[in-house]
């Protein structure tokens, strides 16, 4: 292959980033992402985030991706209590 049909090499691109994915156990975190065909990939964390999903390029938009993370929580909490309040505690004879 002659060098004129090589890609040029360039840098790849960065963006600061509010990282929501782990905001119900230790908070939104701001971080430099690399840009790529797969979404944001956070060396520091050795993990790829996507856009929209679980990353956000402003404070307002991952809040609310934050609020909406903890009152899914809350509701998934109230429906395990729902169900250990109806639990009934059965001891079964297996005949041994």
């Amino acid at each position: 292959m002659s060098d004129s049909k090589q890609k040029p090499i360039s840098a790849k691109e960065t963006k600061r980033v509010y990282i929501t994915k782990y905001a119900l156990s230790s908070g939104i975190e701001l971080r430099t992402a690399e840009v790529s065909e797969y979404g944001l990939w956070v060396k520091q964390l050795f993990s790829h985030f996507y856009l929209g999903k679980d990353a956000f390029e402003n404070e307002a938009d991952a809040l609310a991706d934050a609020e909406k993370r903890r009152v899914a929580k809350i509701a998934s909490l109230q429906k395990q209590i729902g169900k250990m309040e109806k639990l009934k505690i059965r001891v079964i004879d297996n005949g041994n």
